[in-house]
């Protein structure tokens, strides 16, 4: 059986009659002459070229491990003497193929659709060379080829797409044709190159230092991942581009008082240690230092008024500064940052969203600083920081005021959230009405509560998860009581209600079972209520027992 092969096509959608089963196996070197359509990749190609293996790992870390015993032996594919006849787009070829050297037919425009299934040699672990047709205007589709290092752009190529050579590691050189006009965001993340190089002609770009701008040199389009230690942006330069230093390798970076626009992921999953942003920065787009896992310290722009998930997994970031100009912050800016341990909040701050952010997301954190224009935040803002140990807030605050340690309405009406889960017992302050939503949620090791005369109400998830309660007082006044408030209360052993009519289970469904996860649970009522309890929803569910 011969491992090389010539087919020469005077037909486009014959190469089938070409190559028999046994050989789209065991070939290793490819080469078709001639003509050839979308019918030849799909019935012949795609074939060839597509590897067998398994993912292995869990989400989202999966990865495909190919076994190339039991993939196809493939490993040249030269259609450079071919016209392609499927139109402009070639069809994608293949998947984790182990191609190592590829070239593309005559007659393609565009090497894969960036809103499709790309070139399916992405991830290819051992293409080296990829040779590409004059005519082809935009190119892409290499993301993930480690191997990856001979490539010559046409002068044709009018466009380079969304990370068409991210994680080319090998990819050290890649000289930009006069013609280039759009380089996708994320285009070389990750990849080898140390400078970029460009025809000086070309009217939209240019090449400063070896990083790429606008041609007014007033946007910064694309940093080289290659590029090590510090790197100080040109005075002039006013926006940063979307992934600009996308998994860039540099630990520090020089913003100049000309920058008024950071773009979406600007710094995303870069290796910058620190960061000091100026004033003169005015917006700051989505997801911009997302995943910069050794982010220690940065410095936000007073002036800025929206953050869009900036520090999203910043794994290494202990201390943040809100700026008075942020009058709205989600708590997803920082979600997953493990080694926050104090935040501060300015006055101007009026709102804090985003709900059950928290789990080990933000762990370590230790101290709360909130100013005195704030109005509202998430129910559950709170669930998950074991090792709070203070909430600061403005004593000028008109809407919540700190007693014993805890967040309490103005009006010592409600009590809204009480730090440190890891508590055993709490004291609610007298003249309160309410419980609020989530107020100990997880606080797994609680074990007594106190509740005042005055309660009336408890909110949803007010107590849900407390493993550790077993009693629970209700005072005599007691009225509204919401469905979930108990939820996954499992050694909550004895109620006591102190009212003879059964308080409202507010938004009681059957599904719901109120306390259903507390199989021992005993209800005591008031003696002469037994029967009102009985017959009222939700509590005649239970095992109740008069006093």
């Amino acid at each position: 059986m011969e491992f090389e092969k010539t087919v020469i096509l005077d037909k486009a959608g014959t190469l089938s009659k070409y190559i028999s089963y046994s050989e789209r196996r065991k070939l290793h070197s490819l080469k078709v002459v001639g003509f050839l359509n979308a019918e030849d990749i799909r019935e012949v190609l795609d074939e060839m070229c597509t590897s067998e293996g398994n993912y292995k790992g869990v989400s989202p870390d999966m990865e495909f491990v190919v076994d190339e015993e039991s993939s196809p032996n493939l490993r040249v594919l030269d259609l450079s003497e071919c016209r392609y006849e499927g139109g402009t787009l070639f069809l994608t070829l293949g998947k984790y193929t182990l191609l190592q050297y590829f070239a593309f037919p005559k007659g393609i425009e565009i090497t894969c659709d960036e809103d499709d299934s790309g070139t399916g040699l992405e991830f290819s672990s051992k293409l080296r060379t990829v040779v590409l047709p004059e005519g082809v205007k935009h190119v892409g589709g290499f993301c993930g080829c480690d191997e990856l290092s001979d490539i010559t752009l046409p002068d044709s190529v009018e466009e380079i797409g969304e990370y068409a050579f991210s994680y080319c590691r090998k990819l050290t050189r890649l000289f930009i044709p006069r013609k280039v006009r759009r380089i996708g965001a994320a285009a070389f993340s990750q990849s080898g190159i140390q400078n970029f190089e460009m025809d000086p002609v070309n009217p939209y770009f240019t090449v400063i230092d070896g990083v790429i701008f606008r041609k007014d040199r007033k946007t910064l389009v694309a940093f080289p991942s290659g590029y090590r230690s510090h790197y100080e942006i040109p005075y002039g330069t006013k926006t940063i581009g979307p992934s600009a230093f996308d998994d860039c390798n540099l630990d520090t970076v020089t913003i100049p008082p000309t920058v008024t626009k950071l773009c979406s992921e600007a710094f995303q999953c870069s290796g910058l240690r620190e960061i000091y942003i100026p004033d003169t920065v005015k917006e700051i787009d989505n997801d911009c230092f997302r995943g910069s896992s050794e982010m220690e310290q940065i410095r936000l722009p007073n002036g800025i008024t929206d953050l869009k998930g900036i520090l999203s997994s910043c794994k290494k970031l202990k201390e943040l500064d809100v700026p008075a100009s942020v009058k709205r912050f989600d708590m997803g800016n920082i979600s997953s940052c493990k080694s926050l341990e104090h935040i501060t909040f300015r006055k101007g701050l009026e709102e804090i969203t985003g709900i059950h952010i928290g789990g080990s997301n933000l762990e370590l954190l230790k101290e709360l600083y909130l100013p005195e224009t704030l109005k509202t935040f998430p129910r559950g803002l709170f669930d998950y920081f074991a090792d709070l140990e203070k909430i600061h807030l403005d004593p000028n605050n008109p809407y919540m005021q700190i007693a014993e340690g805890a967040l309490y309405s103005k009006d010592m009406h409600t009590l809204i959230a009480v730090p440190d889960s890891n508590r055993k017992s709490f004291i609610v302050a007298e003249g309160v009405k309410k419980i609020g939503e989530c107020a100990f949620l997880y606080f797994r090791n609680l074990e007594y509560v106190s509740l005042p005369d005055s309660l009336s109400h408890i909110g949803t998830e007010a107590f849900a998860d407390c493993a550790s309660l077993r009693e629970l007082r209700l005072p005599n006044r007691f009225e509204v009581i919401e469905a979930r408030s108990l939820d996954r209360c499992q050694n909550l052993q004895t109620l006591y209600v102190g009212t003879s009519v059964p308080p409202l289970l507010e938004g009681y469904k059957p599904h719901w079972r109120f306390a259903g996860e507390s199989k021992n649970l005993v209800v005591k009522v008031p003696a002469g209520s037994l029967n009102a309890y009985k017959s009222a929803d939700g509590w005649k569910d239970l095992k109740i027992e008069e006093v």
